[in-house]
């Protein structure tokens, strides 16, 4: 028996059974944020560059941004921030 889909926060509504069929996994594993910096270190650094494409999500006053190019092939992040979970996807 397929599980039921759930409804988020936001009202959105979430098919579990779209992410997996028979035990098998369907669409990309997920981006598992371990740990974050300031936008501004990263850039200094070098780590990313000044014309990267990113992927802004805003929640509660806090930026987060991620990388287009590695959501292009997750399509899914997650992490936590201030032990709260959060989740991105396009």
């Amino acid at each position: 028996m397929a599980p039921e889909p759930y409804v988020t926060k936001t009202g959105m509504v979430v098919d579990p059974a779209r992410l997996k069929r028979n035990g098998e996994t369907l669409m990309f594993t997920p981006f598992r944020v371990e740990g974050t910096q300031p936008l501004t270190q990263a850039l200094e650094s070098g780590e990313v560059a000044e014309e990267a494409d990113l992927l802004i999500s805003v929640r509660e006053g806090r930026a987060l941004a991620l990388l287009r190019s590695q959501m292009a092939y997750h399509h899914v992040a997650q992490g936590t921030v201030r032990g709260e979970p959060w989740l991105v996807f396009f």
